[in-house]
């Protein structure tokens, strides 16, 4: 936990130190693993985090938090096409782990004449299955994945881990510049989670990137009335009032951002934007340069999506 605490800091050297005092009583500790992946892709030292994280799948291959980061540190590394592999990788191992769980969703979808297996991929990705349960979902910045092991700590949930996969196979496309696949993917998650904040703001992130910005703030409010608080929603109702040029609607949502969490750079830097816009000029500059300050140390997915997991070492 002080590791945590470090990095979070971004004290990261600290942190890193930490890390590797708690790896000497538990090489296989995957959560302490985790952890240094993140630190080391703060550090921009991406090919190091890719290793760790694949050390630490070895040790532990159901967990999804972990696939999430390799598919992310793939994605800056390798680009899509290695990225949309390991999605595939993820969707064949929740298949897998809840087997029994899958007949009976697959029961349900079939009953509205719809096969996971008809999903309008590309034909290279057609293989790619994976199904809806409304719960709880903590706001971890781009996390969709559970954060412990599938069997410890979705068990329960199969559904919506199926969805915030499909969550981040969206992600992927739409990083790649593919709006149809992503959206396809969008469609499908929404399909198995309506009411998921992640699903949601996939969602308005493709209406937004597509210019239908009023249909995106519909999304982002949506999901602030699940999570209100939440850092990923408030700075993408910013960016989105900031596009349609409602400056002082868009200052508010970014400020209470940076209130929820003041090491989001992204939430910094759109309020710099907004700030320039109104031609408060020094206090744009100040967001600017705390937004470099945090984005030079910011890590592939929040130093938080480990806290849940992490236990002393022994």
């Amino acid at each position: 936990h002080l590791a945590v605490q470090l990095a979070e800091s971004r004290q990261l050297s600290s942190s890193k130190l930490e890390v590797q005092r708690a790896l000497e009583l538990n090489a296989g500790h995957t959560s302490c693993l985790h952890l240094l992946a993140l630190v080391l892709s703060a550090e921009k030292l991406y090919e190091n985090a890719l290793k760790v994280c694949e050390f630490a799948l070895l040790k532990q291959p159901d967990n999804f938090g972990l696939l999430e980061c390799k598919i992310q540190l793939e994605m800056m590394l390798h680009g899509a096409s290695q990225s949309l592999k390991t999605c595939k990788h993820a969707l064949q191992l929740w298949r897998k782990t809840y087997s029994e769980e899958v007949t009976g969703l697959i029961a349900i979808v079939t009953q509205d004449q719809r096969s996971l297996s008809e999903l309008s991929l590309p034909h290279e990705h057609r293989d790619i299955e994976v199904n809806f349960n409304p719960d709880v979902e903590s706001d971890a910045g781009s996390s969709h994945f559970s954060v412990g092991g599938a069997r410890s700590q979705q068990v329960n949930q199969p559904s919506v881990l199926q969805a915030r996969i499909w969550c981040t196979v969206a992600d992927v496309y739409l990083k790649d510049g593919k709006m149809s696949d992503a959206t396809s993917c969008v469609r499908e998650a929404q399909c198995l989670a309506p009411l998921l904040p992640s699903v949601i703001l996939s969602y308005g992130r493709i209406l937004q990137q597509e210019g239908r910005l009023q249909e995106a703030c519909q999304q982002y409010q949506s999901a602030l009335t699940l999570q209100p608080t939440s850092t990923t929603a408030l700075t993408l109702m910013g960016q989105c009032q900031y596009c349609l040029r409602k400056f002082s609607e868009a200052e508010k949502y970014l400020r209470e951002a940076t209130s929820s969490d003041q090491l989001c750079h992204e939430a910094w830097y759109w309020l710099g934007e907004t700030l320039r816009e109104q031609t408060y000029y020094e206090m744009a500059a100040d967001c600017f340069k705390t937004a470099l300050d945090l984005e030079a140390t910011a890590p592939i997915q929040p130093f938080s999506v480990v806290v849940s997991s992490l236990v002393p070492a022994s």
